[in-house]
């Protein structure tokens, strides 16, 4: 079992690990249109979000964020389904233990809190300008809103 990516201890597998074990499991794998699936759903839910807040306070431009966490499923046919959407995605430090015993994906949390919270800096211009030794803003994208009404 330790040698299958998805199956065994544990409940994190990075975008990375997925898409190479999806890969490696059908050679006509299309990164291209899962990705596009998931900025589809992000982009409506984003909508959503901004479209109600936008209702409820006054929001000055390009003066508001948000970090969101989607749970998101993947069916054998590769269709993509949100599950959830969280609005505190669990950026802070993991449990080294969960139940009592060691946490099997820590490494893989704390990591990737880490790699976010980098990136959200950098969104932000948090980081003078500095170049930057980790973390990775290719995995970002800008969507573009639509007109709400």
């Amino acid at each position: 079992l330790k040698e299958k990516p998805v199956i065994g201890k544990g409940q994190q597998i990075r975008v990375r690990e997925l898409m190479a074990h999806l890969a490696g499991l059908d050679p006509n794998f299309d990164k291209a249109a899962i990705w596009q699936q998931i900025l589809d759903i992000g982009l409506e839910t984003a909508e959503y979000i901004a479209h109600a807040t936008g209702r409820r306070f006054k929001l000055l431009p390009d003066r508001h964020f948000e970090i969101f966490g989607m749970d998101l499923m993947l069916d054998k046919k590769m269709k993509v389904w949100m599950c959830e959407v969280n609005t505190d995605p669990g950026l802070g430090y993991p449990d080294k233990e969960v139940l009592g015993s060691p946490n099997p994906d820590y490494k893989k949390e704390l990591t990737a809190c880490a790699e976010t919270l980098h990136d959200l800096f950098t969104l932000l211009g948090l980081d003078a300008g500095a170049e930057q030794g980790q973390g990775s803003l290719r995995h970002w994208f800008k969507l573009q809103r639509k007109a709400l009404k």
